[in-house]
């Protein structure tokens, strides 16, 4: 729509982490070609992506980290291009409730991108480096190589793109209690079919077409979280919340979806697929979801905690989450 309407020269990245559902992509396809907007494709290769997900597991009781990839990949790009803005597709209930969107300066934006680089380096790492040893410097370099030379305190860059989550503008499925909220939101996918051609899949979610969220949302009910990472609330719920509430879906629309989301406490269908996949049992998956990684020694907890804590940290500035604090830094 930046194009076709504002007339502006868009890049699109399409991040694609081998479980990305077909109509989705097709969908991507289907818009790039209408639109006419240049598009990069990022996926890494299988093996990386079984390592990734497998360390991140074993170590961290998580696997999903989509929302910062996009981060690693697309500022080389911008940097690269002189492109001064990145649009993500974050939508407000994925951002939470306590969201506060503003603009930093070029000297805030480049403190706060060498320590996001440097917290998502050290948190990949440390699980790689740990349980995918024989792969750990090669996927890291992969992951993070392009990104690396911009990032550093001697660099040289003096230009980093804004990031604006699309939901600042656009509230695509409603906490707003507004009564137009709705003929709004239908007259919107109007246009978005008019104008980009693009279609909702019959079997899309509210806001993902990835395999993994039933996965997320099952691990999220199962460990009894009250926030995600320490930083989001329970976010899918609250949005299917304010869905129902607003009309967008009906009370037995939201409870299916519920389950599609892996947020009802039954086990995702996706999942033996998921553990063949990564090359573990069922048992061996709960296992790593059910550990408390905060069980270590004196030492490794401190350094555990921290990493949390800077990580969480992270989540809320890329996804546009209001801190009262700055980020915290490693040393």
């Amino acid at each position: 729509m930046l194009k076709r309407i504002k007339g502006l020269r868009v890049l699109t990245l399409t991040f694609d982490n081998h479980f990305t559902r077909e109509p989705a992509l097709e969908t991507i396809q289907n818009v790039i070609k209408f639109t006419g907007v240049d598009n990069k494709p990022i996926k890494l290769d299988r093996e990386m992506m079984q390592s990734i997900y497998r360390s991140t597991l074993k170590k961290w009781s998580n696997l999903c980290y989509c929302g910062l990839y996009w981060f690693m990949e697309s500022v080389p790009y911008a940097i690269e291009g002189n492109i001064p803005l990145i649009i993500t597709g974050f939508s407000l209930e994925q951002r939470g409730l306590y969201t506060s969107f503003e603009i930093p300066d070029q000297t805030d934006r480049r403190r706060n991108y060498i320590n996001i680089f440097n917290v998502l380096h050290q948190h990949f790492s440390m699980a790689l480096k740990e349980h995918e040893p024989e792969n750990a410097d090669e996927i890291l370099n992969n992951v993070f190589g392009r990104l690396k030379p911009y990032v550093q305190p001697d660099s040289k860059v003096d230009f980093y793109p804004i990031i604006i989550p699309m939901s600042n503008y656009i509230n695509w499925s409603g906490s707003d209690t507004s009564d137009s909220l709705n003929v709004f939101r239908d007259d919107f996918k109007d246009t978005l079919k008019k104008e980009i051609n693009w279609e909702r899949g019959a079997e899309s979610r509210i806001h993902t077409n990835c395999v993994i969220e039933p996965i997320k949302g099952h691990i999220e009910t199962r460990k009894k979280f009250t926030d995600i990472s320490l930083a989001r609330e329970r976010l899918s719920a609250h949005e299917l919340s304010c869905m129902i509430r607003n009309g967008g879906l009906t009370r037995e629309e939201g409870l299916h979806e519920m389950k599609l989301l892996g947020l009802d406490g039954t086990k995702p269908d996706i999942l033996p697929e998921l553990c063949d996949f990564l090359g573990i049992t069922e048992d061996e998956f709960y296992q790593y979801v059910d550990q408390d990684i905060f069980s270590a020694s004196p030492d490794q907890l401190e350094e555990i905690q921290k990493m949390q804590v800077a990580l969480a940290d992270v989540i809320c500035f890329v996804f546009g989450i209001k801190k009262t604090t700055e980020l915290t830094h490693l040393s």
